[in-house]
């Protein structure tokens, strides 16, 4: 028995998981600028602006903005009925 998905069902959970992950996104993104913190220098400080740290921090916003963006693509795509890069590689 082969379940398939209808274009509504898709768009739906499409455009739940694209908010969803653009929301997190964008509280890594503020979250990481706001602590621009390095290794400690003495208790309750921090080296500012450390090398490497705030890459890091920014990390998990880039990976959920590119889902995001992923998400939208696949909405589009079924909205206008192509079956496109998003669609194809889902």
């Amino acid at each position: 028995m082969t379940i398939t998905a209808s274009d509504t069902t898709i768009i739906a959970f499409s455009v739940l998981g694209g908010s969803g992950t653009f929301f997190w996104a964008m509280f890594y993104m503020i979250r990481a600028y706001r602590s621009r913190t390095g290794p400690a220098l003495s208790k309750g400080k921090h080296m500012q602006d450390y090398s490497g740290h705030f890459e890091m921090d920014m990390l998990p916003a880039f990976v959920n903005l590119i889902t995001a963006i992923q998400y939208m693509g696949e909405v589009t795509e079924t909205i206008e009925g192509v079956d496109g890069f998003f669609n194809t590689y889902r």
